[in-house]
């Protein structure tokens, strides 16, 4: 994605164009973005789900 930016402001024949074209790339980055935040957000959380089962099944120390 990084190397199609500097193709498309350099086949820009006008500055409008050029401009078009960062505002098309940067869009796709944002969403990019997005869609990692949510997958790191939704993996958390299932990590802190598994840990949480993990010390309710445990038994209290010291007890037998």
């Amino acid at each position: 994605m990084a190397s199609r930016l500097p193709n498309k402001l350099t086949a820009a024949r006008s500055v409008p164009d050029a401009l078009c074209a960062y505002q098309e790339w940067l869009g796709e980055w944002m969403n990019m973005r997005g869609e990692d935040s949510y997958r790191i957000v939704s993996d958390s959380q299932r990590i802190i789900n598994a840990g949480v089962r993990c010390f309710a099944d445990a038994e209290p120390v010291g007890t037998s």
